[in-house]
């Protein structure tokens, strides 16, 4: 009996299956115009006419018709319609959990509700005026024959091709800068800083046509490394307040120690790791550090991977080790390099006389480029978003040094038009953007 009832539950899911495919929909001639249609069941039949069993029946007859009916007689503009809403609120989903999660896990509490709905209206809004665009373009030519047709009597022959001719407007660039500007001005007001304006003003800089050089972003990333740490030690409030606090967590160190670089000429390593040696120093910190990059990437990680379509899970653990280990090999070489740098070359007399014997700028910045070195860790595609992330940060630290120089002056409407004018260029270029923002996050193809 029990095989019996697994066969006959087998057999009724493929009748079903068959039938539904099978419904035909036809409208009765009898019935007035605009009558619903009429959804007639195929069953299979045996070679007599008949139905091929008696729970056949019992099955075709459980089919919730006006269901099937409803589902048929949709028309592809509904579809179309209810296919964009969840394109759209997918988007929405992303933005505001992609920056939400990380943030609230790392504070240990929710924090940065607000932002992240302005990161999600604004990734809402790309998306959303992408389907326009594509709405745009789907208009068949039979549709601008009649707009034609209505206006000619109006404004003429002449007036009315050119009215009727189609319009291929940067849709994807206005988007971006509409979008921008709404973010800025009305989501999140505290995001018009400088630091937003450099971030968009990289990214539109890879859009140009550069010069392909081998390894040119481990290049960038050991310039910016130089500028930043530099910077952090120097004048470290020339230096957004997130990431300073940032470099205090992962250089482990509550304050950037100023004062003591600067007085204590050849005593580089007692300062930085007192009482230890240079290989004890370097594994305690490359532990510890890694451990702490594990905590900072693993919810960065695991958001793209809830949202991604092949969920890997070693893929995952192989991309957070990497990450890790970059970053920990990133902050521990800068401290390396200095306890190198300072035991080796500038003990020679001729080498420390070029800097007066004094730890300045320029002595920091003969060894921190080492602290780019470890970008090679990292994938391929990666290593460009790393550069790209701390060249806006150099940018920042030095548009920071003139203003307090009084060499150059703060200006929000600069700020608004380079933001805006930036995303526009990004978003009409987005072949040349990482396929992560462009392809994930803002849905758009090419």
């Amino acid at each position: 009996k029990k095989s019996k009832r697994t066969m006959e539950e087998a057999a009724g899911s493929a009748v079903s299956s068959v039938a539904i495919e099978q419904a035909s929909v036809q409208e009765d001639s009898n019935s007035p115009q605009g009558d619903s249609p009429v959804v007639q069941i195929v069953t299979p039949s045996s070679k007599d006419g008949s139905p091929t069993s008696k729970w056949t029946k019992e099955i075709t007859s459980k089919i919730d018709i006006k269901r099937v009916s409803r589902s048929l007689s949709r028309t592809q503009e509904e579809r179309d319609r209810e296919n964009a809403l969840v394109f759209i609120s997918r988007g929405v989903a992303k933005g505001f959990c992609l920056y939400v999660v990380p943030i609230s896990f790392l504070n240990r509490r929710i924090t940065g509700i607000r932002r992240g709905v302005a990161l999600a209206l604004f990734i809402g809004i790309i998306r959303a005026l992408d389907r326009f665009r594509k709405w745009v373009l789907s208009i068949q030519e039979t549709t601008w024959e009649k707009l034609r047709a209505q206006v000619r009597p109006f404004v003429g022959d002449r007036l009315a091709q050119v009215l009727g001719r189609k319009v291929h407007l940067p849709l994807r660039a206005i988007s971006g800068a509409l979008s921008a500007y709404l973010v800025v001005k009305i989501f999140d007001p505290s995001l018009l800083n400088s630091a937003l304006t450099f971030w968009c003003l990289v990214r539109a800089l890879r859009c140009l046509p550069l010069p392909n050089i081998p390894y040119g972003s481990t290049i960038v990333m050991c310039l910016a490394t130089m500028q930043i740490i530099t910077t952090w030690i120097m004048t470290p409030e020339n230096l957004p307040k997130g990431y300073l606090n940032f470099l205090h967590v992962h250089g482990q160190k509550n304050t950037p120690p100023t004062a003591e670089y600067t007085v204590i000429l050849n005593e580089f390593c007692q300062i930085v790791h007192p009482g230890r040696g240079h290989l004890e120093h370097f594994v305690r910190f490359m532990i510890k550090g890694f451990i702490m990059a594990w905590r900072l990437y693993l919810p960065l990680y695991g958001v793209m991977f809830l949202f991604s379509k092949h969920k890997d899970i070693m893929n995952l653990v192989h991309n957070v080790c990497r990450s890790s280990l970059f970053l920990a090999t990133y902050c521990a070489s800068c401290y390396a390099s200095g306890c190198l740098f300072y035991n080796t070359i500038w003990k020679i007399p001729a080498f420390s006389a070029l800097f007066n014997n004094r730890l300045c700028r320029a002595s920091y910045m003969c060894h921190l480029w080492i602290g780019g070195l470890p970008t090679l860790i990292e994938r391929p595609s990666r290593r460009a978003e790393l550069a790209a992330y701390c060249a806006t940060f150099a940018l920042e630290s030095v548009y920071r040094y003139f203003i307090q120089k009084g060499a150059l002056s703060y200006n929000e409407n600069w700020l608004v038009l380079i933001i805006c004018s930036a995303a526009a260029f990004m978003m009409h270029h987005q072949k040349q953007q990482p396929s992560f923002v462009m392809n994930w996050l803002f849905g758009l193809d090419s």
